[in-house]
């Protein structure tokens, strides 16, 4: 651990001429670091190494540098993002894993590597906080306070119902091969309506909670098949928010019945394809139930 910690700092001094050995030894100190965790997945430890490898014999000249190293540390947050922080840190653990995957998205792996080195470095230190937070340890760059925002509070909920509903529709009318990634968008749409809600700031556990399960939906290795697992508790955790009074009123609880009973269909151990009905049926109810509160209630007669 210390040697990741040595070799991500190092990264701050920027690249060294042509070469990216900087880079080339924080891919191999992270991939150590994550091989010390408890079940770490070896093909995604290998798939780190390996990465390392052919950055270190690349072209100076190439262009790929950057694809390289996004496909190294993709490898990374999918073993990272399936996690849990160690007592009394999860939500930072939550909030590492979100500001790790804006990163590693933010990569282009057009662009040469120097001119976006910043930004790879970034998606390092960020890699580092998760894995000390799986490890036990605190965040030794607090890279999430540099990277997490939520832009949600300045929308409106009734736009980011629609938002929701939108996502929702797309799920129950893509190819179910697409599944995966449409889940995780609806999932964040969810998100980001409890975020739009909570005008009071006392929810957002609960948003960063929704937020890890679609990140986990998204990212996690193609070979896990904790996916409905993870759909179930980001619904669970949007409607937790909406019975706890975010909004609305008693005029709720049919719809939130309604919508308890769709998400307790899902069986968690079953794969999403077995069970496309059922995790539709869920995403619809829970938004309706977010349709209906922001409903205004009908005048009295």
């Amino acid at each position: 651990m210390a040697r990741l910690l040595s070799a991500v700092e190092s990264l701050a001094a920027g690249p060294q001429g042509t070469h990216y050995g900087g880079v080339v030894d924080a891919l191999r100190q992270l991939a150590n670091a994550i091989e010390l965790l408890p079940n770490a997945g070896q093909y995604s430890i290998g798939v780190i190494r390996e990465t390392a490898e052919r950055l270190e014999s690349a072209d100076p000249l190439s262009v790929a540098h950057a694809d390289l190293v996004k496909k190294g540390l993709g490898a990374a947050l999918q073993v990272l993002v399936t996690r849990s922080g160690s007592d009394g840190h999860e939500f930072d653990y939550q909030r590492a894993v979100r500001a790790f995957g804006v990163a590693v998205e933010a990569i282009d792996k057009e662009r040469p590597m120097r001119e976006q080195y910043a930004n790879v470095a970034g998606a390092f230190r960020a890699a580092t906080d998760t894995v000390f937070l799986v490890a036990g340890g605190e965040a030794p760059f607090g890279e999430a306070e540099t990277r997490n925002s939520d832009a949600t509070q300045s929308i409106s909920i009734e736009s980011a119902v629609e938002e929701a509903r939108a996502e929702v529709l797309k799920l129950g009318q893509m190819d179910w091969t697409q599944a995966r990634q449409a889940s995780s968008r609806a999932l964040s749409a969810l998100a980001d309506v409890v975020a739009a809600a909570d005008r009071r700031n006392t929810l957002d556990r609960k948003v960063s909670d929704i937020r890890l399960q679609a990140e986990r939906v998204r990212y996690a290795d193609s070979l896990s098949f904790g996916r409905a697992a993870w759909i179930k508790t980001g619904l669970s955790a949007a409607l937790d928010a909406l019975e706890g009074g975010l909004i609305g009123d008693q005029r709720l609880a049919v719809w939130t019945r309604a919508a308890r009973r769709a998400v307790a269909s899902i069986e968690e151990r079953d794969s999403l394809g077995f069970q496309r009905a059922a995790v539709q049926d869920a995403f619809r109810a829970t938004v309706d139930a977010f349709v209906a509160a922001t409903q205004p209630a009908p005048a009295c007669r």
